[in-house]
């Protein structure tokens, strides 16, 4: 299994500065009307929010207990709830806390249009690229391009890892001397790649590597907001 910390699947760091935190993780009035107009006790109100400002920031929902104390406790201090209020949200209010979340942020839920997108440009990069963790880099980029919700970074490592086993099959069949063809394969067009010289992942990966939150223009996640921690 690829390492996570090799890709640029988005994470919360480890440590994250009270700056970082009063700068890209307050929550607004407006947030926080919302929020309570959808909950109905302090556990499912905090979970709510954090729910939100962790998509804001990644275009995935983190697990509750993956989430820092430390953004959790700002959160909780921001709306003033008591201290000790855990966030809690059983299955059925979590995925009802996630789809107002989505209609909020306008990112679209989709597992197989993301599945079909992250099959077919991993399957044209990997001619070029062997490890897995660059395929699932550039898998990122056309989320964020097209606005879908990240798929979970085991998926996406499976793909990966079927994906390469494909095209070394191939290799092993093709006669000596012969040479894929340049073309974007059928399915990569009917998704919407740009081209073949859309930017490669470095560019996402350097980003990363420079920051971990920068001010969003709009409600979608950024690939400059995602950050090896």
């Amino acid at each position: 299994m690829t390492s996570i910390e090799r890709t640029a699947y988005p994470r919360f760091k480890r440590l994250i500065t009270a700056h970082e935190l009063h700068l890209f993780l307050r929550v607004g009035r407006d947030e926080v009307e919302w929020a309570a107009g959808r909950t109905d006790c302090d556990e499912h109100l905090l979970a709510q929010l954090l729910a939100l400002k962790s998509y804001q920031r990644m275009g995935c929902f983190p697990k509750l207990d993956e989430i820092p104390e430390a953004v959790v406790e700002f959160v909780r201090r921001a709306v003033d709830l008591p201290e000790g209020t855990v966030s809690k949200a059983a299955n059925r209010t979590a995925e009802r806390q996630r789809t107002a979340v989505r209609q909020r942020t306008g990112l679209s839920y989709d597992k197989a249009k993301a599945r079909k997108i992250a099959e077919a440009v991993m399957r044209s990069e990997a001619v070029s690229k062997n490890r897995p963790a660059d395929l699932i880099n550039i898998a990122l980029e056309r989320f964020v391009e097209v606005g879908l919700e990240l798929p979970g970074f085991t998926t996406l490592d499976a793909l990966a890892a079927k994906a390469r086993t494909e095209v070394n099959a191939g290799a092993r069949r093709r006669p000596a001397g012969h040479q894929p063809p340049d073309a974007v394969p059928e399915e990569l067009a009917r998704l919407g790649r740009r081209s073949p010289s859309w930017p490669p992942h470095s560019a996402l990966c350097r980003a990363i590597a420079s920051s971990t939150f920068r001010q969003p223009t709009t409600p979608r996640p950024r690939t400059d907001c995602y950050q090896i921690g």
